[in-house]
């Protein structure tokens, strides 16, 4: 139930529209607060075929064109008294009389709260019934079914395209779930059918009677009938009008605040009368709009966190209550389910709702939220909730979802270095990175620092003078050039997953030949841990010189007796030379 503006005065809808069978102003005149001025009519609210706020008198309007519709209400369960989730729909066609080709309705809150509404047909063969609903939800269309739900309160109304012209009778029900079935000739406050309500069956109507229904007696000039050569015969067109003030007053009720109305065509003025053909569309007495946009996304402990921000705008009549939002992220197929709702916060300057979850007609209020990724895009919507009074329930949806894409750029760097020890670094002359004689090994480390804001993979390692340490069997890029100065004896080097400015290290030994020097660097490439394709390449480090000395020449000798010989004493002896360096001496053998 709604929360209109104080309405305190009788407003028989008459008396604010012009409601005579015409919609071509006749000059007749009808007060407007302290104001006399004449009549608004049909005419003067949809021009052309148009909706809108503020047109004449009214505060707003709503038509639709059914010149182009092809539904109409299907299956059995198309009932009044029956749920929205019965109601079908088809492409199905209707006979002329029962087939709409447009449907309007205003509302005005001079004093009360009055809804006026009208419909022409095709043809004026026969005459036809017709229903107006009034739903508090957004009602929509969905592949043959209708989406929404009743609620207490709607408002339904009975009336006739009448043979003749003139004025039509009237019922005026009320949805009610409390009705589980009707009663024979119901007065007013009982139940007619189940889940309807009579509000009204008025003997007499138009006039000063908060009730009118009334068909065209003759030709009549519609501006926006076009596909009549703006000229309806009698009895195509149809007009109305409710004060629901007055009509809710009788039964006690509250105030409905509508989003959507339905006109109808059917078979009689029944409650359970079969439904023909109809036109639906907003309503939006009690509305709200809602915008999303990101704010400036940043890192937390390698993920990133999007936030964002908006505005809930009230663009109904009525004041709304309590107003949540549900913000989430897009699941499948765009589900969303939000975890908790954020409290908007009205920010309207010099109102008197001004930092509450309270806003009256035309105020906004902000809100903001946020999500953590380990993305650099992340996809979001949302949508507000509100209630239609201070006590009641957040049954009110806005009238759209709104839609954000939050990216953050990722720009992946990192710097190398590169240290070294050998095996055999001891000794006259030799340093932490000096090789001892030939086939002495060196320990390379190299540490990757992250100085980036996301988190980092390192996907290859190359060595300018050994060739490939490491590289991913995902990675896409260039190889390692091939090795010069010698070979990569084992590595310790992989995938290093390296936090934003945390540092990365990992070893390789390699082998050095005698009487050498190697200067060499390394390089590594990589790639973001939110972003694959966001890259680092090539990032060279330091260049590191190791020398490796000459292998000493030594030799054993070995002299032995080879023989001796009677007289004159001969001594043969022999000589064993052995080389015991690790290099070949010219004239030698190892």
């Amino acid at each position: 139930m709604a929360a209109l503006p104080a309405l305190v005065l009788a407003q028989a809808p008459a008396s604010i529209f012009q409601l005579n069978g015409d919609p071509t102003s006749n000059g007749s005149q009808c007060t407007y607060g302290a104001t006399t001025a004449t009549c608004d009519s049909w005419n003067l609210i949809n021009g052309t075929g148009s909706s809108g706020k503020g047109v004449g008198h009214s505060a707003l309007n709503t038509f639709i064109s059914g010149s182009t519709n092809t539904f109409n209400f299907s299956t059995g369960g198309s009932k009044d008294a029956n749920p929205i989730s019965n109601w079908a729909y088809s492409s199905t066609s209707t006979p002329n009389k029962d087939t709409l080709n447009a449907a309007y309705a205003a509302v005005y809150t001079i004093s009360d709260f009055d809804v006026v509404f009208g419909a022409d047909r095709v043809s004026p063969n026969g005459d036809a019934n017709i229903g107006v609903w009034f739903f508090q939800e957004n009602i929509t269309l969905n592949n043959g079914k209708f989406t929404g739900t009743h609620l207490n309160g709607d408002l339904f109304v009975v009336s006739a395209f009448t043979s003749g012209g003139g004025t039509s009778t009237i019922s005026v029900y009320e949805w009610d779930s409390a009705c589980t079935s009707g009663v024979k000739n119901p007065k007013v406050g009982q139940c007619a059918d189940a889940n309807l309500r009579l509000l009204a069956n008025p003997s007499s109507v138009c006039g000063t009677s908060d009730y009118c229904a009334i068909t065209n007696s003759g030709t009549v000039t519609a501006t926006w009938a076009s596909y009549s050569k703006n000229s309806l015969v009698t009895p195509l067109f149809f007009e109305g009008g409710v004060d629901i003030t007055n009509a809710f007053k009788a039964v006690g009720g509250n105030l409905p605040c509508f989003a959507s109305f339905l006109v109808e065509t059917r078979s009689s003025a029944s409650t359970g009368a079969v439904l023909k053909d109809f036109l639906l569309d907003r309503f939006p007495v009690c509305a709200m709009s809602i915008s999303k946009q990101c704010g400036t996304p940043s890192f937390n402990n390698g993920s990133l966190t999007f936030p964002v921000n908006g505005v809930v705008t009230n663009t109904g009549l009525g004041t709304l209550y309590g107003i949540q939002v549900n913000d989430c992220i897009n699941g499948s197929n765009n589900s969303c389910n939000p975890t908790l709702p954020v409290t908007i916060v009205n920010n309207t300057a010099g109102s008197t709702n001004l930092g509450s979850n309270t806003l009256a007609a035309g105020e906004t209020g902000i809100w903001n939220d946020s999500s953590t990724s380990t993305s650099s895009s992340q996809s979001d919507q949302a949508y507000a909730m509100a209630a239609e009074s201070s006590s009641g329930q957040l049954t009110l949806q806005s009238t759209n979802t709104a839609l954000a894409t939050c990216t953050q750029s990722i720009n992946p760097t990192v710097t190398v270095s590169k240290s070294c020890n050998t095996a055999l670094s001891i000794g006259t002359g030799l340093t932490a990175c000096d090789a001892g004689p030939e086939g002495s090994t060196v320990t390379y480390t190299v540490a990757i620092t992250n100085t980036s804001s996301s988190g980092e993979i390192v996907d290859q390692i190359c060595d300018s003078a050994y060739g490939n340490i490491f590289t991913a069997a995902t990675f896409t890029g260039s190889p390692c050039t091939a090795g010069t100065a010698g070979t990569v004896a084992s590595s310790g080097c992989s995938a290093l997953n390296i936090a934003p400015s945390a540092i990365g290290t990992c070893t390789f030994t390699a082998v050095q030949g005698a009487n050498a020097i190697v200067t060499d660097t390394v390089s590594a490439s990589g790639h973001s841990a939110l972003n694959a394709s966001s890259t680092f390449t090539n990032s060279v480090s330091n260049s590191v010189t190791v020398t490796s000395s000459d292998a000493p020449s030594t030799a054993t000798v070995t002299k032995g007796l080879d023989s001796t010989q009677a007289g004159c004493a001969t001594v043969r002896y022999t000589v064993d030379v052995k080389n015991t360096s690790g290099e070949s001496v010219a004239g030698w053998v190892q």
